[in-house]
């Protein structure tokens, strides 16, 4: 398995807002060098000139109602990084519901101290 990104995502059923906020902090929509069509409309990627990056990605459903975080980890090898994870007491969630497509496979996962995971392959 080979991790191909790892950076942080935001999750937010107003994702203008936040995209707005980190134009403010001098971010700027970045389209991803893949090229994935189906990548670039799962999430907004945002660059700084520091060359940090941070996805938004608006959800209609997020546990608590409230704005999260996570990290996007994208792989060449989903089933094996899903095992991996799960065999390390990840847990899958399926309280995200989505407003934009998934990418290839994807899965949120919770770690068992608490943060998220978005496994994804693309």
């Amino acid at each position: 398995m080979k991790i191909i990104a790892f950076y942080p995502q935001i999750i937010s059923k107003d994702a203008y807002s936040a995209i707005k906020l980190f134009e403010a902090l001098g971010f700027q929509q970045f389209q991803d060098k893949n090229g994935s069509e189906a990548f670039a409309f799962y999430a907004i990627r945002m660059k700084d000139s520091n060359g940090f990056y941070v996805d938004v990605v608006e959800a209609e459903r997020i546990p608590g109602n409230r704005d999260c975080t996570a990290i996007r980890m994208n792989t060449d090898d989903f089933d094996e990084a899903y095992q991996y994870l799960i065999g390390k007491g990840f847990l899958e969630t399926r309280d995200f519901i989505l407003n934009t497509p998934p990418c290839g496979k994807y899965a949120f996962l919770v770690s068992p101290s608490g943060f998220l995971i978005d496994l994804c392959q693309v």
